[in-house]
């Protein structure tokens, strides 16, 4: 199956989720996190922000291109630069207050 292709089944299971290109053409697929999933990533920001996004990687990855390593030190630049992506991979969407 091609990368395209595997894309568009990863797509229809997961319609909220999000595919991830790296700057060296490495993906990753992520379906949305649940609530818990949140909840548990927010309490780890609280005291080491990369902790957070180990949790959305850990729950959430759905499936990534062959050698992409997000799990240990070695992959310590792609997990950088997923945290730049976590809003989107979330859906947050933006606030703002009104007085």
């Amino acid at each position: 199956m091609s990368k395209v292709d595997a894309i568009a089944t990863l797509k229809e299971k997961h319609p909220s989720g999000s595919h991830i290109v790296f700057d060296d053409g490495a993906w990753a697929f992520f379906k949305k996190p649940t609530r818990q999933v949140m909840g548990l990533a927010m309490t780890q920001a609280r005291t080491n922000p990369l902790a957070m996004v180990d949790v959305i990687v850990k729950n959430c990855l759905v499936e990534s291109s062959d050698g992409l390593d997000l799990k240990s030190d070695e992959g310590l630049g792609y997990l950088m630069g997923l945290a730049e992506k976590v809003d989107e991979i979330i859906g947050t969407k933006k606030a703002e207050v009104k007085n």
